[in-house]
């Protein structure tokens, strides 16, 4: 009994060594990768300041050099010695572009709101020593550069500090403030990728010597635990293969039903619009007289114009900008607006004491460049939709032109009920619910809630701003033009 008891003790003993002795190599292993890591992140840190003063020094020192060029002149210097302090602003910015680190170089100034880029000596000299602002610079070039300029602007002109930015792991974009006979005219940029790898291969080769044998005990763990890891994960990421299989077929029905509705409701559209169509050209040609011949041909061309204009949105999803937007295009908006009216409107929905019109164009709007039919596509089923929404007798719907100088108004207003409140939310994009696809009051939704969403497309395509809001006594429908003559 006596050798059983101590053989037990022995056990449990042996039992709480063998657990201590896994928590030492654990911590020791913790330890090991605490150390590294902190060592690591001390020498990034201390290599990021290094590398953001070597930058700024870099930058201060070319600067001072610039600067020494024309501080010891006078106001007029002879053309010979000119010609060598060009050729010397040319050799040094030339000089610093073929160092390793050194990217871009440039004299950066702000003249009459816009940012100037110099890097030619003959420009430089201009500027600087006569106040001659090129013309010729590109406005596109240096983006990047000529954006932290803006930012930096109050410390480089008040109070003359070196800004830098970061960009990346090792870009720094240096602006040194120039000065001229103790005044700041501008900056000095530089744009400077200091390169110290040989430097930190070798302080990481240190790191990764004295911790070779915590990396081998850790890898042996690793495929440890890896392999039992993979025997036992073998059935779930079949089983998650096989699911993500049935999720992308459903996926692709869905897409493909979701296109083939869209493709539907393109057909009804196209279908719903021509037929009305139809039916005017066939009542025109049956009063057709040698009295309103020309009228009639005028109607009917239009007409048919339209009518080509349905069927090439019915088949085209994203059609090309020029058949929208081209300088070819000479409409006039008013006339088009009163033809809309008296031509589409007043022939479908008879006048009487339902609605009425009140139209209240500019005479100074300018000609659009715009196709005609893709106005009629916006305008038509807005003040479609201010008629069918707005069934009770006394509906009045003005429609206004607005030339605001810098932009062209389209105002459809109504006296009607208003629009509904939550159509005029916005969804995650920005654009109110009126505007969505599929999104209507009406019953039968499935024929509705389109044409909103095809003049809201059509007037991005246009360059226009739309927006639906109520005013108290109703709904209005503003859109806004670029004027594009």
């Amino acid at each position: 009994m006596f050798a059983a008891g101590r053989f037990g003790l022995l056990r449990f003993q042996v039992y709480h060594f063998l657990i201590l002795i896994i928590i030492v190599i654990i911590s020791q292993l913790f330890l090991a990768f605490i150390n590294v890591r902190s060592m690591s992140d001390l020498f990034d840190q201390s290599m990021e300041i290094y590398r953001k003063d070597t930058a700024e020094r870099l930058a201060d020192l070319t600067t001072f050099g610039l600067e020494l060029l024309l501080h010891p002149h006078q106001e007029k210097i002879d053309t010979p010695q000119r010609l060598r302090i060009e050729e010397t602003f040319d050799y040094i910015l030339k000089q610093q572009k073929m160092l390793k680190d050194i990217d871009d170089i440039c004299l950066i100034f702000q003249s009459e709101g816009q940012i100037h880029d110099l890097e030619d000596g003959d420009q430089i000299f201009n500027f600087v020593n006569e106040g001659i602002v090129p013309q010729n610079t590109d406005r596109y070039k240096r983006i990047e550069a000529k954006r932290y300029f803006r930012i930096s602007y109050n410390d480089l002109f008040r109070n003359e500090m070196i800004c830098s930015y970061k960009e990346g792991t090792h870009i720094f974009h240096v602006f040194t403030p120039y000065r001229i006979r103790g005044e700041v005219i501008g900056a000095v940029y530089m744009q400077i990728s200091p390169d110290f790898s040989q430097l930190a291969l070798t302080i990481y080769d240190s790191f990764d010597n004295s911790g070779a044998w915590f990396v081998v005990i850790t890898l042996i763990s690793l495929f440890a635990m890896f392999f039992i890891t993979f025997y036992i994960s073998k059935e779930r990421d079949d089983a998650r293969e096989l699911l993500y299989l049935e999720k992308e077929n459903i996926l692709k029905e869905k897409i493909g039903k979701q296109k083939e509705a869209s493709f539907t409701r393109r057909i009804y559209h196209a279908h719903h619009k021509s037929e009305k169509v139809v039916g005017f050209i066939k009542e025109d040609l049956r009063k057709l007289t040698p009295g309103n011949l020309e009228d009639t041909r005028y109607k009917l061309t239009k007409y048919v114009n339209f009518l080509g204009r349905i069927i090439f949105d019915m088949k085209t999803h994203k059609p090309p900008i020029n058949v929208i937007r081209n300088p070819a295009f000479n409409v006039d908006l008013n006339n088009v607006i009163s033809f809309l009216i008296d031509n589409m409107f007043q022939r479908v929905y008879r006048a009487g004491n339902n609605y009425s019109f009140v139209l209240e164009p500019d005479s100074e709007i300018p000609i659009l460049h715009i196709n005609e039919f893709v106005i009629w596509e916006i305008l038509e089923p807005l003040i479609k939709n201010a008629i069918d929404h707005n069934p009770d007798p006394g509906l009045k719907i003005f429609v206004r032109t607005k030339n605001m100088k810098d932009s062209i108004i389209i105002e459809i207003e109504d006296n009607g009920k208003g629009i509904a409140a939550e159509l005029l939310e916005k969804d995650s994009s920005g654009r109110k619910k009126i505007f969505l696809e599929n999104t209507s009051t009406r019953e039968l939704q499935q024929k509705s809630g389109y044409g909103c969403y095809i003049a809201f497309e059509n007037c991005r395509l246009c360059g226009f701003t739309i927006n639906a809001e109520n005013t108290g006594t109703g709904a209005k429908i503003t859109i806004s033009t670029k004027q594009l003559g």
